[in-house]
């Protein structure tokens, strides 16, 4: 029995010296910090919505906060792939006329999202990025 002690002992000890003997890094010089809020950018976005034309792409971007956040992974969602196709990056693309909302939202927190509406349109808009009526401008020439 006392030999068995005697192992245990020194198995522990060992271990105590090992572990006493690690270094570790500090945590707290590198702190984590998670998004609190992101939110969508893009040439013509008025009021959180965007007005393409079909076969129209546009690069979107985003804000996150806050700004030296270290967790800052973001993924891009279009609510319906026959309208608006987002890629992991950001670049959309106008596939067919409709409405469609686009999602960024947070990987570490669901929560954390932000939305736009796309409207894609068949024809042009114009330079407010407002649909033009087709009609109408064929007929002035």
């Amino acid at each position: 029995m006392k030999i068995k002690k005697y192992i245990l002992m020194s198995v522990v000890g060992f271990m105590a010296s090992l572990l006493s003997s690690c270094v570790f890094d500090d945590v707290s010089d590198n702190p984590v910090i998670n998004i609190s809020g992101i939110e969508i950018k893009a040439a013509g976005l008025n009021n959180g919505v965007l007005t393409l034309t079909v076969g129209q792409t546009i690069q979107l971007s985003s804000e996150i906060y806050p700004a030296d956040a270290t967790v800052v992974k973001v993924t891009w969602k279009s609510s319906d792939k026959n309208v608006v196709t987002v890629s992991e990056t950001g670049l959309v693309t106008a596939v067919k006329s409709g409405q469609v909302t686009v999602t960024l939202q947070s990987v570490a927190n669901p929560d954390i999202k932000a939305t736009i509406e796309v409207h894609v349109v068949d024809g042009t808009v114009d330079v407010n990025n407002e649909p033009v009526d087709q009609s109408f401008a064929e007929s002035r020439g």
